[in-house]
């Protein structure tokens, strides 16, 4: 289970010397925004969403912020296959797209992602 971002976000990293580096603020946001609401979003909802919360906060979107969403979103999930051959457990993703679901959703393992949350938070502080 992950327990805190920047242990996986190292493992990541560490595995692939080219890899991205995962935005806490945003897998943070990502994961409030999917665990409220349980059967996912389609990936234009969550967009839209994200740019909302992102400008609320007085944070900078930027023209490439989908492409940033769609990226910390794919690092943190079960069906990708660039995060599979990054050292991404299947256990310790904390999205994933329902395959129940017509189009492209994607939507939050809510356990997962809440303990993600607690040990984000209890690292800030």
């Amino acid at each position: 289970m992950l327990e805190q971002s920047s242990e996986t976000a190292s493992t990541i990293r560490s595995s692939n010397p080219r890899a991205w580096r995962s935005n806490t603020a945003m897998v943070s946001e990502l994961a409030r925004l999917l665990m409220a609401n349980p059967a996912g979003l389609r990936r234009w909802t969550v967009m839209r969403a994200m740019r909302k919360a992102w400008a609320n906060a007085a944070r900078d979107v930027g023209q490439k912020f989908e492409d940033e969403v769609e990226r910390n979103f794919r690092c943190f999930s079960e069906d990708d296959e660039r995060a599979k051959s990054q050292g991404l457990q299947p256990e310790d993703a904390l999205f994933y797209r329902p395959r129940d679901k017509a189009g492209e959703v994607w939507a939050a393992h809510a356990d997962r992602a809440h303990a993600w949350l607690a040990g984000s938070a209890s690292k800030k502080s």
